[in-house]
């Protein structure tokens, strides 16, 4: 997120979000949050993204969607602690893309917005660190449980104009303009915290106004640190209308240009910096997205068309293999014709040929071991397959052939921008495809609730610090289970010597070893076995990848490759 216009949606969100209670916190992805304060009788919503490569933060302007939400630890820890807490103010206390929630319990949540470096921490009263959603290992010292919370370290080399003069600005650009730098590389590569678009509106208001960089450059910081100026969109004319601009033809930003907007467009702002940058960063994920599934389709189609043509070429080996079926049944024939005179040759049988008497005798391959009618038993076998099996080839074929023009004539519509997403799984499905992206209109919604649900057969649980807890009901359940639904670092219990159902506990943060959660789940994977009247129980844990079916054996079977093991008293979650 731009630093600068992080700057002024801190203070947007404080002078919106004071003394408003925190009623909820969904996390709708595995890098999307949505806060939803209570005020008055106002429901409003703060929306946190922490997409590694363009994270931010604004306010909504899309709907949350009616499910559950994405289940996740950090989201449990959090509701636990700061749910019903009364937000004292927001802050961006330094230079670096990070802000602060702090609340009136003496709780605070840190955002960090750096890139490649997002992340959510909780801090209690005295700084220590509660929880934090991600534990990278450039931050494992800082980010311990516990200890103190340590800021991310800014750069070295790199001046910061938020506290710096502007005199001071303007030395480091005239030293790095007698070694030919230019005034905007100057800026956005050494002054911390400034980028592409507060460094292009720096050097044209430095041109049209004769100041120098630096004098722009600090104007301009206090003006955005009081709110007189915010951030801007500029797109195009027929898209001023909520995400409905094409972000790739428009700019964000961070204060409005002192000019006209461009040819065609037109300047875009919300009631306030933290709309603005909602509107802007929602519409440009959406877009991503829509070219994400974009091109994941397209992707289904090409493997699907390669896959067809790799059957044409084998349709048409087979065929060639079946070019002259009548070869078995002359064999044949000329077996049963000559056993009298049949003479073993090597691996084949020479005897005379019906057909052509006067011409010379046939070698027919024959295994030694085996009788002379039996074989003729086989080759009149072999005559019937080929003439059955040339025949569905040849349909076979004819088939794939129509397949095959059907997905190049697919393949090329992809490229034609007026054809709409649902217009291209619709035909996807006339083909046949399996199509594994949907488009989130109410049909399709309503498609997926009439389906079978993922967890069909799967019992849910949630352990105190939020974890998400699985348990399956039988064989094929725990198959489905352990096999399709957990990932490889999740952990995965089962009762020790006993039938039972297997148990995933949820491991969003790929930790080495479990937390707490993993005593209740355990009591869990003791409840629903054979062990649940015993007043303890002993379960095995390991990491999933860990768990292996053994070749042939019944779903729910399994083998370990290493384990744990720890004794729990049966029971479910409170």
């Amino acid at each position: 997120m731009d630093n600068l216009v992080l700057t002024t949606v801190a203070r947007a969100l404080d002078e919106g979000l004071r003394g408003s209670v925190l009623d909820d916190l969904r996390q709708e992805s595995i890098d999307r949050f949505r806060l939803r304060w209570e005020s008055r009788g106002r429901v409003r919503s703060t929306a946190i993204s922490l997409r590694p490569d363009a994270p931010w933060i604004g306010r909504p302007c899309t709907r949350t969607t009616g499910n559950r939400g994405y289940p996740g630890r950090f989201a449990g820890e959090f509701r636990r602690i700061l749910r019903g807490a009364r937000l004292a103010a927001v802050v961006k206390p330094s230079s670096d893309r990070r802000i602060e929630l702090r609340f009136s319990e003496g709780r605070t949540l840190v955002v960090e917005l750096a890139i490649h470096g997002a992340n959510l921490v909780l801090l209690d009263a005295a700084g220590a660190v509660l929880s934090s959603l991600r534990q990278p290992r450039s931050a494992h010292e800082r980010l311990v449980v516990g200890r103190p919370y340590g800021p991310p370290m800014p750069p070295e080399g790199l001046l910061d104009p938020f506290v710096s003069p502007a005199r001071e600005m303007d030395a480091v650009l005239e030293r790095l303009a007698q070694r030919g730098e230019a005034a905007f590389e100057g800026i956005r590569r050494h002054l911390f915290g400034v980028g592409s678009a507060a460094a292009t509106l720096v050097c044209d208001e430095a041109v049209a106004s004769g100041r120098s960089h630096g004098d722009i450059l600090a104007d301009r910081l206090v003006e955005l640190g009081a709110g007189r100026v915010g951030p801007v969109i500029e797109a195009p004319k027929d898209s001023a209308v909520p995400l409905g601009f094409d972000p790739v033809s428009s700019e964000l930003w961070p204060w409005q240009p002192d000019r006209e907007p461009r040819e065609g467009c037109v300047w875009l702002s919300g009631a306030d910096a933290a709309e603005t940058a909602g509107w802007w960063y929602e519409t440009r994920d959406a877009r991503r997205r829509q070219d994400f599934r974009h091109r994941a389709l397209a992707q289904i189609v090409h493997r699907e068309a390669t896959r067809n043509r790799h059957a044409i070429r084998k349709c048409e080996a087979d065929l060639r293999a079946f070019e002259d079926p009548q070869c078995y049944r002359r064999w044949a024939e000329a077996l049963l014709a000559g056993l009298s005179q049949a003479q073993r040759v090597g691996q084949g049988v020479r005897v005379p040929n019906p057909e052509d008497p006067e011409g010379g005798d046939l070698v027919v391959p024959v295994s030694p071991a085996m009788a002379l009618t039996k074989a003729a038993e086989q080759l009149f076998e072999k005559h019937r397959r080929a003439l059955r099996g040339g025949q569905r080839a040849k349909k076979r074929l004819d088939d794939l052939v129509g397949r095959n023009r059907a997905l190049v004539a697919l393949e090329q519509r992809f490229a034609e921008s007026d054809w709409t997403e649902e217009q291209r799984i619709a035909e996807m499905r006339r083909l046949r495809l399996p199509v594994a992206l949907e488009p989130d209109t109410r049909a399709g919604r309503e498609a997926s609730r009439r389906a079978a649900p993922r967890l069909e057969g799967v019992r849910v649980y949630y352990a105190s610090s939020g974890e998400l807890i699985l348990a399956g009901k039988g064989g094929r359940e725990n198959h489905r289970l352990t096999f399709k639904l957990a990932a490889p670092h999740d952990f995965w219990l089962h009762a020790q010597d006993v039938t039972g159902a297997h148990v995933i506990l949820r491991n969003d943060s790929r930790a080495p070893r479990p937390g707490p959660a993993l005593a209740e789940a355990a009591a869990v994977a003791a409840f629903h076995s054979r062990a649940s009247s015993q007043p303890y129980a002993d379960v095995q844990w390991t990491l999933r990848k860990n768990v292996k079916k053994p070749r042939g054996a019944k779903p729910g079977t399994v083998v370990l490759k290493r384990f744990e093991t720890i004794r729990v008293r049966p029971r479910l979650p409170s």
